[in-house]
C-alpha cells in the first residue's frame, strides 16, 4: 500500500478529506469499501499481544480499533533517520542530532515532536527535569546509539551490527542472550535507585511510600480527576514472584531460556 499513498491522496483530497499536517489521522471513513476494490487491499488485524513489539515505519497506514478489553501500558519510541552528515533528521523541523542527544542526555523532552510540530501541540513538555529520574546506561553500543548518546558510525557501533546482522545467527543469538542477561541485571539496580529517588523527592507524598504502607497512590491533594487503574496482567498470565517488587523484571534464567522471537513480520514490515 505505501506504493499507492500518492494514488490515495489524490482520491481524499477529491473527496474533500485533504489534510496538510505531517501526521495523517486515518478516520474510518477515509479508506472505504470503494478503496478496497480499487487498491486491492484491506486492513490486516496484527494483534499486538502482551509484552510484543511493533515496528513500522511512516509509509505505512496504521492504527488502532477498539474497543479495548483490558488496560495496557504502552512504550512509544519514534526512531528518526540521520542523514551522512550525521546532524540532519529525515524531517528537518524536528531538530538535529545534537538536539537529540542532548536532551537523552539531560533528559529533556525538547521543544519538538520527531513530526517537527510544538511539543505544546501535545499536551506541553515539563519545565523542570522528574526528580526521580535515573540513567540506564552501559547496555551496549547499538543501544546508546539509539538514544544518541554515541554516533552510529564509530568502530563500537559497527562492530555490534556487524555482529547482529551478520551471517551467523549463533553469533547474533549468543550477543542478543548476553544483552539481556546485562540489561536486567542493570535493570534492577536502577530500579532501586529510582525507589529511593523517588521516596526522598517526594516523601509523604511518595508514590512507592504509600503503597508500601497499602495507601491510594494518588496523593489527596490531586483533585484533577486523575483515574487510575492498578496494573492488571492479561487473563492466563501470572505475575512472576521475581516481579513483585518492580512489576517489570524478568528472571535471568527466563531471558536467557526463551526462544528467540519470531522476527519474520518485522522483516515484512522494515
Amino acid at each position: 500500500m505505501h506504493r499507492e499513498i500518492a494514488t490515495w491522496h489524490k482520491r481524499l483530497v477529491d473527496r474533500g478529506y485533504a489534510k496538510d499536517g505531517y501526521v495523517q489521522r486515518i478516520d474510518a471513513d477515509m479508506w472505504t469499501k470503494d478503496d478496497e476494490a480499487y487498491f486491492g487491499y484491506s486492513w490486516t488485524r496484527q494483534i499486538c499481544r502482551f509484552g510484543d513489539v511493533r515496528l513500522s515505519l511512516p509509509s505505512l497506514p496504521h492504527g488502532s480499533t477498539g474497543p479495548a478489553t483490558l488496560q495496557r501500558m504502552n512504550i512509544l519510541p519514534w526512531f528518526v533517520a540521520i542523514g551522512e552528515d550525521h546532524q540532519t533528521l529525515d524531517t528537518a523541523e524536528s531538530g538535529t542530532w545534537d538536539d537529540l542527544s542532548r536532551c537523552h542526555r539531560d533528559f529533556d523532552s525538547g521543544t519538538k515532536t520527531p513530526s517537527g510540530l510544538p511539543n505544546s501541540a501535545f499536551g506541553g513538555r515539563m519545565d523542570h527535569i522528574f526528580p526521580a529520574t535515573v540513567r540506564l546506561g552501559r547496555l551496549g553500543a547499538v543501544s546508546d546509539a539509539l538514544i544518541g548518546q554515541t554516533r552510529w558510525d564509530t568502530v563500537d557501533v559497527r562492530r555490534e551490527l556487524d555482529i547482529l546482522f551478520g551471517e551467523s545467527d549463533e553469533a547474533a543469538w549468543g550477543y542478543i542472550r548476553g544483552w539481556r542477561r546485562n540489561a536486567q541485571q542493570l535493570y534492577q539496580k536502577a530500579f532501586e535507585n529510582l525507589v529511593a529517588a523517588e521516596k526522598q523527592a517526594f516523601g509523604e507524598d511518595s508514590y512507592f511510600h504509600r503503597r508500601e504502607l497499602g495507601q491510594p497512590t494518588i496523593p489527596e491533594f490531586i483533585t484533577d480527576g486523575v483515574q487510575y487503574t492498578e496494573f492488571q496482567y492479561p487473563p492466563g498470565i501470572t505475575e512472576p514472584a521475581s516481579t513483585k517488587v518492580s512489576g517489570l523484571a524478568t528472571s535471568a534464567e527466563d531471558m536467557e531460556d526463551s526462544d528467540p522471537m519470531d522476527i519474520s513480520t518485522i522483516e515484512e514490515s522494515v
